[in-house]
């Protein structure tokens, strides 16, 4: 996987290949992601002046967002960065410290899937922990794939029947199911092309469990989807 880095002022802009509120508002910077995984990122203001690799970013071009409004008065005071996949994929804004990653979370959806992640790591265990130790993560996570020939509501019945726990809902202003337990949830939503599995989590602590929560909620307002 390859990092690229602009410095262009205060926005952190990250760049990842797969080859594997108070008063003012700041510009968008953008990260384009295909199905395939290849980047490209732009923010508005002067050219950078540096480049290096890295896995992060910084910018100081100020400006304004505008585009998803804040749930509360944390949200509204944190700069955002667009991260979209390629335009038959998606789009989503996220908070300043979240940033773009893979699969996070294993699901029977997401086998054969692609998968993309707006993801934010408050607390990591010890490199020597075991694998059962605990982490502090919030996200975000896409996958799709085809219909496979079913629509939405037959794919629901045939998969959950009627003990999945799913209600009706809108998600990117589709129709679409979801089960919310806790901190988390699990969506699914149609285009005319495919099939969406977007599944949500926090995993913070007690003060700060709300600030995430809110950021999630903020980042699925700002979904977009193909049509």
């Amino acid at each position: 996987m390859g990092f690229a880095v602009a410095m262009v002022g205060l926005v952190a802009v990250v760049a990842c290949g797969d080859s594997g509120g108070t008063s003012s508002p700041r510009a968008e910077a953008t990260t384009s992601t295909s199905a395939a995984g290849m980047s490209t990122s732009s923010a508005p203001g002067p050219a950078p002046s540096s480049t290096m690799p890295g896995p992060t970013q910084a910018s100081t071009a100020p400006a304004t967002n505008t585009s998803v409004p804040a749930t509360n008065s944390t949200a509204a005071t944190t700069p955002t960065t667009a991260a979209q996949g390629a335009p038959t994929d998606f789009s989503v804004t996220y908070p300043t410290g979240w940033g773009p990653s893979g699969q996070v979370q294993a699901t029977a959806f997401a086998a054969g899937a692609t998968c993309r992640s707006a993801l934010i790591v408050d607390r990591a265990p010890p490199a020597a922990s075991g694998p059962g130790a605990s982490i502090e993560q919030s996200y975000v996570q896409l996958c799709w794939k085809g219909h496979e020939g079913r629509t939405l509501a037959e794919f629901m019945a045939a998969t959950y029947g009627s003990a999945g726990g799913f209600s009706t809902t809108t998600l990117a202003g589709r129709p679409a199911f979801v089960s919310r337990s806790g901190t988390t949830a699990t969506f699914f939503v149609d285009t005319s092309a495919r099939r969406y599995q977007v599944v949500t989590a926090v995993n913070a602590t007690t003060d700060l469990t709300p600030t995430r929560q809110a950021e999630v909620e903020r980042i699925l307002s700002s979904l977009s989807l193909p049509s």
